[in-house]
């Protein structure tokens, strides 16, 4: 609520309150959600990634031990993004994806498991020798699941998925095409507020932006002004937090 409402230094506060909180009660069903979120929308942005990975295993097991499924399969997601995003090899994020694919099916929660799948097949297609453009292989489908993530309009989903895409299409230099992900992905940001992924994106459209302007410099003008955006929110969040970080108690 703090970042929502602007309040960066609150909402920060109101994280480590809750976690200390939830730490000194019974309830494994609230620490499962409590860490959960505490990872995702604290820790990720105050600490190096790696160090929200232990507690969304903590989450994971949590929620496993009081029955809350869809919030475990929610965290053990949410583990193996950040193992990509992080930046490990591709070879053992893969591996962590193939290792942990299984359980994700036990939880038995679709909309998870189809994530899960968008991002396994992301990594696996960019280890790849001789990849295409294109988030349909052997763990994923666009033309079986995307569909259906319209219908029910899983804004979550849809921005994982226009977010893989930029990030493929990036990195194996299909600069419109990344173009066109960075733009399909904003109408889904409000559904990851407060989430790391909004600042992969937002990282992301600004490499498409800055190679744009380079390449034609009629569009040098307003992109650089674009980037310079995106890089003023991206400090004022980090800077925020780290200052709060370093001088507060709860």
């Amino acid at each position: 609520t703090g970042s929502i409402l602007g309040n960066i230094g609150l909402g920060l506060r109101i994280g480590e309150l809750a976690t200390s909180l939830a730490d000194e009660s019974d309830s494994n069903y609230l620490k499962g959600k409590v860490h959960f979120l505490h990872a995702s929308m604290v820790t990720a942005w105050t600490k190096p990634l790696r160090e929200a990975i232990p507690e969304l295993v903590e989450s994971y097991k949590y929620c496993l031990e009081a029955g809350d499924i869809l919030w475990a399969a929610y965290s053990l997601e949410n583990n193996l993004f950040y193992t990509f995003l992080k930046g490990d090899s591709l070879d053992l994020v893969c591996d962590k994806f193939a290792k942990n694919r299984s359980q994700m099916r036990k939880l038995d929660q679709p909309i998870a498991w189809e994530c899960y799948d968008l991002w396994y097949q992301l990594a696996f297609n960019l280890m790849s020798e001789h990849p295409v453009n294109s988030l349909s292989g052997d763990f994923f489908s666009e033309a079986e699941t995307i569909p259906g993530w319209q219908n029910s309009q899983d804004k979550t989903g849809l921005g994982y998925y226009e977010l893989c895409k930029l990030i493929q299409s990036w990195y194996l230099g299909d600069l419109p095409a990344a173009r066109a992900a960075a733009e399909g992905a904003k109408p889904y940001l409000d559904a990851m507020v407060g989430m790391f992924f909004v600042a992969v994106w937002n990282f992301h459209y600004s490499l498409v932006l800055l190679a744009e302007a380079a390449a034609d410099p009629r569009r040098k003008g307003g992109n650089l002004r674009q980037v310079a955006a995106n890089q003023r929110k991206l400090k004022s969040g980090r800077t925020t937090h780290r200052r709060i970080s370093s001088t507060s108690t709860c």
